[in-house]
């Protein structure tokens, strides 16, 4: 014997199955008023049409009460940008190959009563300031806090009643002092076409792994496609150089999901002696929510 699929109720909005369980109370308590209080005498129709009442609400009733206990995940910006500094220890290597960090942060909250399970946050789309879309960059998993090549990708379970996990959106590194180097926080404004010839791919081969990454995971041995010099993003390393941009990032479970919403990114390079030189540097780079509206699209 075929079983009836209930998930196809699923695909019903909330809010009609809220409104038809109202009709179907208000039904209820009309006649339930208009049994007792004006003692109408019961007949076959009255009857049924009561029962198809009570019958109804129980039916819609059980679909409503798991709506209300489903995951409700919903996307914060932590307040500021977890900065990892090096240790004092002063090998030269060691610092070129492990710089300081700023690792700027999502919180995904579960306001529901039900964990959302194996939750995996997604990169959807790139866009730089004129709205051109990175293509090198598909729609790719980001790795949760504590999670990185040596760990590898996993999903994670959010319990409900205000628990949340933690997307590593982007690594911002100091930048180990080198003349060159500040080219990069000067291209901001410049267009990519015009590049300073000094730039070339053996130039960005040696210093992509000292500008801000985004924390997308790329299973071994693959990498992103090569990027010419020119672009927001050269190499095959999935590296931002200075400029502004806009990211979509959701959140997926297996029984719920945080719509992609939009952020701006606006990337200015720090370097070693603006770091050191501090007790607690603050970032550069600024992460902010923006509505759909603002992001422009390349016309």
């Amino acid at each position: 014997m075929s079983k009836t699929n209930w998930s196809l109720f699923k695909v019903i909005p909330k809010n009609t199955l809220v409104l038809i369980f109202l009709l179907l109370l208000i039904m209820v308590i009309v006649f339930t008023y208009t049994i007792l209080f004006y003692k109408i005498p019961l007949n076959t129709n009255f009857i049924s049409i009561f029962a198809f009442a009570i019958s109804g609400l129980t039916f819609v009733f059980s679909f409503i009460i798991p709506l209300f206990k489903e995951p409700k995940l919903r996307t914060e910006i932590e307040g500021k940008p977890v900065f990892s500094r090096t240790r004092d220890e002063n090998p030269s290597s060691w610092f070129h190959e492990n710089p300081s960090s700023w690792f700027h942060r999502l919180l995904i909250i579960n306001d529901g009563f039900k964990p959302a399970e194996n939750c995996v946050g997604k990169l959807i789309e790139i866009r730089d300031k004129k709205g051109q879309t990175i293509t090198k960059f598909d729609p790719l998993p980001i790795y949760w806090t504590h999670q990185n090549k040596n760990t590898g990708f996993r999903p994670v379970s959010i319990f409900g009643r205000g628990d949340y996990a933690i997307l590593d959106i982007l690594q911002e590194k100091e930048v180990i002092h080198n003349d060159k180097l500040s080219l990069f926080n000067e291209m901001a404004d410049y267009d990519r076409d015009q590049y300073p010839h000094s730039i070339s791919e053996a130039f960005i081969s040696a210093t992509e792994d000292k500008l801000p990454e985004i924390r997308v995971h790329l299973p071994d041995p693959e990498k992103l496609p090569y990027n010419e010099i020119h672009s927001a993003s050269p190499g095959n390393c999935p590296i931002l150089i200075p400029g502004i941009y806009y990211l979509s990032i959701g959140v997926y479970a297996d029984n719920g999901m945080a719509k992609p919403e939009w952020y701006k990114l606006d990337i200015t390079l720090s370097s070693r002696q603006e770091i050191v030189s501090v007790k607690n540097p603050e970032s550069k780079v600024k992460l902010e929510k923006v509505k759909e509206k603002a992001v422009p699209r390349k016309i």
